[in-house]
């Protein structure tokens, strides 16, 4: 989450950071998200089966079993950040500002975002 915080602390002082990051981490994120990182790698797994289970983006799945790294780890690392992690700054704040408008209740955000970035990665 020091990403993220990093990322909110470039634009706000030090005592509005603090209360967006509580309102992200109580309000936005859905409660067992980060105890023993349950719920991200939950919405990992879940989206790991989608791309098996639809035959979605087959090259990289190809490309992750080849290197014996599971695609989950990927995933729950671009989640646990919410993508200011690996993504560009003016990018993460675009995912971010979906993120309050949507909100991660729906799940939509999260794998629409992991889609288009590993659609990316296809290539």
């Amino acid at each position: 989450m020091n990403f993220l915080v990093f990322r909110l602390r470039k634009y706000l002082n030090e005592e509005n950071t603090f209360w967006l990051f509580v309102l992200i981490v109580e309000s936005y994120l859905p409660p067992d998200f980060y105890v023993e990182m349950y719920g991200a790698t939950t919405h990992a797994t879940i989206l790991a089966r989608i791309l098996k289970q639809y035959s979605k983006m087959p090259g990289v799945i190809a490309t992750f079993e080849r290197l014996e790294y599971p695609i989950v780890n990927l995933c729950a690392r671009l989640f646990l950040s919410l993508f200011s992690h690996s993504l560009p700054e003016e990018t993460s704040l675009r995912v971010l500002d979906l993120f309050f408008l949507e909100g991660l209740q729906s799940n939509k955000i999260i794998f629409d975002v992991t889609f288009a970035y590993l659609s990316i990665l296809e290539d």
